[in-house]
Parts: C-alpha cells; structure tokens; sequence
C-alpha cells in the first residue's frame, strides 16, 4: 500500500474512538505455531501496541465474514449467503462502513480480491 506502513503478525483486540470515528486500535503481536498436523495456528504473545488510525482496512483473507462481533454490534446487513452486503460503491448498510473481497461476494480467486481492493480505494476516496 501506498502512503503507510505495513506491520504483519498483528491481531487486532479493539478499535478506539468516539462518536462512531475511530481514532486508534489496540493490537497484541503474535506468533504462528505449526500443530502436530501442520497447521498453523496464531499465538498471542502479550504484547500489546496502540496505533493511531482514522481509516481503517479489515484484511480477513479467504474466510467467511463472521457476524459475530464488530460487524453486528455495528449493524451491518447481511445478503442471503452471509457475506457483508454492499452497493455498487461498495458500502454496507452502515455510512462509512466499506466491504469488498472475500466479504463482500465470498470466496473467490486473490487476482479478483486485488482489482476489488483498488476498487474499494476509489470508492472510499470519492466518498471522502
């Protein structure tokens, strides 16, 4: 991404803010474990980090949303497969709450996640 800085091994424990704007989000490093089957699964390290933020991207990768959580108690709606449903601006049913990719329309191949997140940047830059 343009203009910031990528940090990896991130799980992210709470957005902060007030009046619905987020202002910063707490994270906890982790590490990646393989099990006795190869899998591999996050451990939480303990250490915790505050990042400033006013915008602020969910990169759930090639999984079902889950509806628990932050995207109910936000009120998004759902379609009928249980992706975040969206317009053609790709915004959800709550104002300034975007979707795309794997959320917006399910699994699907990563070259088409690609051109939908470029697609997503534009539609959240014009609605700025």
């Amino acid at each position: 991404m343009e203009g910031c800085t990528r940090k990896w091994s991130l799980n992210t424990k709470q957005f902060i803010g007030k009046n619905g704007k987020v202002s910063e989000v707490l994270v906890e490093e982790v590490e990646w474990n393989k099990d006795e089957n190869g899998r591999f699964s996050m451990q939480p390290t303990g250490k915790t980090e505050t990042i400033k933020a006013d915008l602020v991207f969910l990169a759930l990768g090639f999984v079902h949303p889950v509806q628990e959580g932050l995207l109910t108690e936000l009120g998004v709606k759902f379609d009928a497969r249980g992706n975040v449903a969206v317009d053609a601006q790709s915004k959800s049913s709550v104002a300034k709450v975007f979707a795309t990719g794997d959320a917006a329309i399910g699994a699907s191949l990563v070259v088409r996640a690609i051109a939908l997140g470029r697609k997503v940047a534009e539609d959240i830059h014009k609605s700025l």
